[in-house]
């Protein structure tokens, strides 16, 4: 397989990056340094994105009018872009995956959280990420309120590069507390090579789905 990744010098383009190559596929890197991704892309069997979204979206599309399945971990699409995406896809007959994180045991507890909301009465989701991070709301955060929208969700930063997110549930007479820390993003590209692998779609939180 010949993948075209998208932002590969980024902070996790360059893990997956590194991964890819470990695990002996063919990788192309695409920055503003190299060639973009239409002068390339009919020679790729799959492209994967760690942009922003603008350049995501660009790169998107251009999938589409290729006909190029896509995986990307881009976030900050709204509502409208994703159904316009999705639709576009289903038309096209693309496949295409937008996950905001790949940390397999993210996606594990997202999928779980139906249940979880049958139970307990209170959830609340904390995250706690680098001041450098862009987004206002992470994008983890996007797909635990899609899940239930009555999360009570709090976001701090912090000057240290660990990430941590906190899912706390409670009911009357007990109560449920997960914490999971990431000290390193090769967490997302591990969970990203995981679904190249095994193609397990029913752990991958696809908000085309």
């Amino acid at each position: 397989m010949k993948i075209a990744l998208c932002g590969y010098k980024g902070k996790v383009g360059k893990e997956v990056y590194s991964l890819l190559k470990e695990n002996k596929y063919k990788v192309i890197g695409v920055d503003i340094d190299s060639k973009p991704l239409h002068e390339i892309i009919e020679h790729v069997d799959l492209v994967i994105d760690f942009t922003n979204k603008n350049q995501a979206l660009k790169h998107i599309y251009t999938c589409i009018d290729y006909h190029k399945p896509f995986i990307c971990g881009t976030t900050a699409f709204t509502s409208l872009e994703l159904a316009l995406i999705k639709k576009l896809c289903n038309k096209e007959n693309v496949k295409g995956i937008i996950c905001y994180n790949f940390a397999i045991p993210i996606n594990i507890i997202l999928k779980q959280i139906d249940y979880f909301k049958k139970y307990f009465t209170e959830m609340e989701y904390i995250d706690i990420h680098h001041i450098s991070k862009i987004d206002k709301v992470s994008g983890t955060t996007y797909l635990f309120l899609l899940k239930n929208d009555k999360f009570i969700v709090k976001s701090y930063k912090t000057h240290k590069n660990t990430i941590v997110y906190i899912i706390k549930m409670l009911a009357k007479y007990d109560k449920m507390i997960i914490t999971y820390i990431v000290d390193d993003r090769k967490a997302f590209a591990i969970g990203l090579l995981n679904y190249l692998k095994t193609k397990d779609e029913g752990l991958i939180t696809n908000l085309l789905e």
